[in-house]
Formats: structure tokens, C-alpha cells, sequence
């Protein structure tokens, strides 16, 4: 299900809302292919013509989830009510998996391209379970509950494939591939 956002181009002219950068980043990768997000004026052409020709909201762009989660993330950061001590502390641990999620890291740095490698990314560093992602169920019995209830679940059904090889726990981990 899509809706066509080319439509409502206010959404990524307006700069009201910090949100309207996460459509405007979604926008400028639909037009450029990278992650280099333009500034609203150039978000006023409707299907404008991208890489692979006009933008269209109906095509699976999985970069846009990771937009998502880097703003969730540094809505998070940037709103956390505890101690500055735990917030210095969240900050340290995760690190290395910011500067992946971060869009606004320099081009060098290697970007997540799809949220399933950042779920990939928290199971290896072990800040989540393989039973966790899949219901809190025992692992052992993902694949039968995945045959009866687990079907609407795409984590699931890729945890499942990676049953037989169990992930790794370091948080250091092969780099993500490069969004140009």
C-alpha cells in the first residue's frame, strides 16, 4: 500500500516540523540514489525525474526505513528525560551503530541499506535476542510457529533462515554496505 507523496509536495518544502527532513531525506534519495538529502527548494518539481526515472512512492526503497529509524533514534537522544550520565553512557555503546544510521555521516562512512541490517547489527552485538525477534518464543520452535502464526512477520521468517547458523555476538561486525 503506497500513498503517492508526490501529491503533497508541501511535505517536503515545510521545515515546520522535524519530520519533514526525514521525508525530504526520502525524497532526495527517490531523486539521487545516495544519501546526500537536498534543502526544499529542490523539492518543488512533482515526479521529478530520479535514476530510475520519475520518483514513485510505490516502489520498496529500503533506505527509507532506516530514515525512519536514525530519526527515531536521534528523537530519542535528543528528548531522553533520565540522567545525563546513562544518556553519555547510551551514547558510547551505540556508537559505532549511530555513525551507520546516522544520514548526515560523512560519505565515507558506510550506511545501513535496509532496516533488516540494522536489526542484524543490535542481534549481533547481543542488545537483542534471536528469541526476541521472534516472540519471545523459543528459538528451537520458530520454525514450527512461523509454519502456524509467524507468517506475517518478515523478521521472523529471516531469523528462521539463520537458525541453523547462530549469530555472532560481537558488536563488531562486517561494515554495512556504502549508499553513494
Amino acid at each position: 500500500m503506497a500513498f503517492d507523496l508526490e501529491r503533497e509536495l508541501s511535505i517536503f518544502t515545510s521545515t515546520h516540523a522535524p519530520q519533514c527532513k526525514v521525508y525530504r531525506q526520502m525524497r532526495s534519495f527517490l531523486l539521487r540514489g545516495d544519501r546526500i538529502h537536498l534543502p526544499p527548494e529542490h523539492h518543488r518539481t512533482p515526479y521529478d525525474e530520479g535514476p530510475e526515472g520519475p520518483i514513485s512512492w510505490r516502489e520498496y526503497k529500503p533506505y527509507s526505513n532506516v530514515l525512519w529509524l536514525a530519526y527515531l533514534y536521534d528523537y530519542l537522544t535528543g528528548h531522553f528525560q533520565g540522567g545525563a550520565r546513562e544518556l553519555a553512557r547510551f551514547r558510547r555503546t551505540t556508537a559505532e551503530f549511530w555513525s551507520h544510521l546516522n544520514p548526515d555521516a560523512p560519505p565515507e562512512i558506510l550506511s545501513f541499506p535496509s532496516a533488516t541490517d540494522v536489526v542484524a547489527f543490535a542481534a549481533e552485538a547481543g542488545w537483542v535476542s534471536e528469541a526476541q525477534l521472534c516472540g519471545h518464543r523459543d528459538i528451537s520452535g520458530c520454525s514450527e510457529a512461523l509454519d502456524e502464526s509467524c507468517n506475517d512477520s518478515i523478521i521472523e521468517a529471516h531469523i528462521v533462515e539463520r537458525v541453523e547458523s547462530e549469530l555472532r555476538r560481537s558488536p563488531r561486525r562486517p561494515r554495512p554496505r556504502v549508499l553513494h
